[in-house]
Parts: C-alpha cells; structure tokens; sequence
C-alpha cells in the first residue's frame, strides 16, 4: 500500500460565526501534539457546531494528532452528522490530509501510515470549500471507511499539509438524539400560544441553553442563547403564522409548534 507522506499542520482554533463551541485554542493552549501514541485531547463535542481555525505550515516536519470524543449518556446520543470544509486560504497547488482513526491514540506514525491503517481520510484543498466532506471522509478508498452519521466513542485525527502556509476552518456538526425515556418527556413548555409579541420558553426540570425559531421551509430566523429554567422571547416582528420553537437543555433538545398571531 502507498504511503501517505504529507507536511507539517498547524492548528490555531478561534471563534466561529456559528456560535459554536471552542474546541482547543492553540495560541493559548499550546501547540497540538506531534506523538501519535499521546494526541492532545480527547476534545469532548457538544451538540451543534464546533469549529476549528487551523494555520497550517508546510514545513515537512512532522504531523499533528488529536482526538475529540461522541458521548452517549442517559440524557441521549450524540452523533458527528456532517464535517464541513468552511474555508481554505492557500497558496497554488496546496493540499492538505485528514486522516481518522477509531481510538485515544493513532496506530502509526506520519511516516509508516498506509491507507488501509485509516478509518477514513481525504485529501482536500481548495476545490471542497463549502462541502461536507464526511462522506468522502467515510469513503476514503483503501480505508476501512464507516456509516453517516458517526457513532458515539472517541477517535483520533491526524493532520498533514503540504505546500506553503495555509488556513483551514473545519466546522463539526454534532446531532443529539434523546434517550428513550427523555424522548417521551415534554422538556419545555410554550406560552401563550397562539402569542402576539412575547413567548415565553419554560423548561421546569432543567436548564434552557439555546432557542431557535425556525420557518415551515426550514430557514432560521431567530437564535438566542440562555442559562435558565424560563426565558421571554420579543417575536413581534415575525409575520403571522405557524413556526417552529427548537430548545437545546442540559438534557437534550427538543422542538415544538407555535403560532404567532
């Protein structure tokens, strides 16, 4: 099997416009591990997006490795949905590796790593910007490959670039699916509804994180974050009709029907 020979990457992580949660700060943190028996982490990914800013140097001296954990509690389960390739800043020619592995550690190093010794891989540049590039992840020929979306446990990444400096921003959307005896329980309440210009989000037995409302076409119109049992929404501006409230809690999500009147 061809080896996968690829320079040195870099990661700098930095708030995304998403809102997400920042999964390692670099320029605070400290430089990612180059041992793959000792990646930095395992990074614990939370329920919607979390992204990282990567600056990368091509330098050929070695490879970065860490590792992000998909936890499955009571509460529910958490799951890696989609990986998305937001940007890619680059000179000519730039290409840069993801490799995965199923584990706390990596197998091999840099420099012994065949295809076959994967989970999954790609090769990326600046073509993928805007994609999700989990599936060709998952696909990756000559690796073991696996199903969308990735199921709960912890795996390790490896990281090369080859070519010049070069940015990258990965952004990982993590799905929640309740538990069983959460997914019969009502976790919030709305009221009124029908509402005119407030809403109030109510949740009793945990505590509200995040809202959203979102349109019968799927587009999001409002998001507001929390720390609290209840919480007011102004939705006076809405248009009247029938939306649709999604609540994150400590204790899993949840969605339901309003109408703004």
């Amino acid at each position: 099997m061809k080896k996968i020979y690829l320079a040195l990457l870099v990661f700098a992580i930095i708030p995304s416009i998403h809102g997400q949660n920042i999964v390692y700060d670099e320029n605070v943190d400290g430089e990612l591990s180059t041992d793959h028996t000792n990646p930095t982490g395992p990074f614990v990914l939370e329920e919607g997006p979390n992204t990282i800013v990567a600056s990368q140097g091509g330098d050929g001296a070695s490879a970065n490795y860490f590792s992000f954990t998909l936890s499955e509690s009571n509460a529910g389960t958490n799951t890696l949905s989609k990986l998305f390739l937001d940007n890619y800043t680059a000179a000519s020619g730039n290409q840069a590796f993801l490799g995965i592995q199923e584990g706390e550690s990596f197998t091999t190093d840099a420099s012994n790593t065949a295809q076959a010794d994967l989970l999954g891989g790609i090769l990326y540049g600046s073509a993928n910007v805007g994609d999700d590039v989990l599936p060709i992840i998952a696909d990756l020929s000559g690796a073991q490959g696996f199903d969308i979306p990735l199921e709960p446990g912890t795996y390790t990444i490896w990281l090369n670039q080859t070519g010049p400096e070069s940015e990258v921003t990965l952004r990982f959307e993590v799905d929640q699916t309740l538990s069983i005896e959460n997914q019969d329980k009502q976790l919030f309440s709305i009221f009124p509804n029908p509402a005119q210009d407030i809403v109030t989000v109510q949740a009793p037995n945990t505590i509200i994180s995040e809202m959203r409302i979102v349109d019968i076409t799927g587009k999001t119109l409002l998001i507001e974050n929390a720390s609290t049992r209840t919480k007011a929404i102004d939705v006076s501006a809405l248009r009247a009709g029938i939306y649709l409230l999604s609540v994150s809690t400590a204790i899993g999500k949840q969605t339901q029907r309003f109408i703004k009147i």
